[in-house]
């Protein structure tokens, strides 16, 4: 019978891990902030809102919530620790060793985004709203007698979540859970 290999003790991906040592110590920092993981919308088991699934599919996102799954957070910060700092600014990071490009064209591509200029949410974004818009928002948005929030000035500021339909609702927590969480 041939002889057992031994291991080597320590880890095998030290050497790769980290480009340098502030990152390996920006990885520690890392590690006691906490990663929010991504939830996608399981669509089987939200019978009681089916109109959520019909709007995903209508704009063809279902993609985008197939790909968010379970992942292992320990590469995740080590994608974050790698990404600080680089020099040239070049949208990439590395994971065990592999390049990773987050440039946002390549991200465009990858879950088949319209480029930034052809982006309706932007677009409607840039316009200024009339009040009949206004209200056609409150009346497909908010539960029946519920109102904008305004600001000190008297200007429309937002909806309460408490105030939305359980679509609407639906929609923000998962917005708010997935991509408010990490945007500057």
């Amino acid at each position: 019978m041939a002889p057992k290999r031994l291991r080597r003790a320590g880890s095998s991906s030290d050497p790769y891990r980290f480009l340098d040592a502030n990152k390996k110590e920006h990885y520690k920092l890392i590690k006691t902030k906490g990663v929010v993981q991504e939830r996608s919308i399981d669509f089987p088991n939200i019978t009681f809102l089916p109109r959520m699934q019909e709007i995903a599919e209508g704009y063809e996102w279902m993609n985008l919530n197939n790909m968010i799954d379970n992942c292992n957070i320990s590469w995740v910060e080590e994608f974050y620790a790698n990404a600080l700092g680089r020099p040239d600014d070049d949208y990439t990071s590395y994971v065990h060793g592999v390049e990773i490009n987050y440039a946002p064209d390549v991200i465009d591509t990858i879950f088949g985004f319209r480029q930034e200029e052809h982006c309706w949410v932007r677009q409607r974004r840039e316009t200024a709203r009339t009040d009949a818009e206004y209200t056609e928002m409150l009346q497909t948005l908010a539960l029946p007698g519920r109102d904008w929030r305004y600001t000190n000035h008297g200007v429309r500021s937002h909806l309460q979540i408490t105030d939305t339909m359980p679509v609407a609702k639906g929609w923000a927590k998962w917005l708010v859970h997935n991509f408010e969480s990490c945007s500057n």
